[in-house]
């Protein structure tokens, strides 16, 4: 049975989010899958969210991980990226869907 408390689970995710974080962002060199990561990060937002005592200072929930590579150039989109929204169920993909189609009319 696991017997960790939700203080130790809160600390242990945000370390391990910001492991990943700087494999994928300064490393270029992840070890995880993106649905993995996903699958962290939700359970930490849970997490806080039932327990705000506890979230660290400097969260992976309360920033924006990395920074743009030097290798990219700016550029202005004419229209929103839709395509960054998450969806994690058939439902969810249904909704996004939806919501895209109506924004394109």
């Amino acid at each position: 049975m696991n017997r960790a408390t939700p203080e130790s689970r809160i600390k242990y995710l945000t370390y391990k989010i910001l492991e990943h974080d700087d494999r994928y962002y300064n490393q270029d060199n992840p070890v995880i899958s993106d649905g993995e990561y996903d699958r962290l990060y939700n359970l930490l937002l849970k997490l806080e969210a039932a327990y705000p005592e506890h979230r660290l200072m400097g969260s992976p929930t309360e920033r924006v991980p990395g920074a743009p590579s030097h290798g990219f150039k700016k550029i202005k989109h004419l229209t929103p990226m839709y395509s960054l929204a998450k969806v994690h169920t058939e439902e969810e993909f249904l909704e996004w869907d939806r919501k895209l189609k109506e924004r394109l009319m």
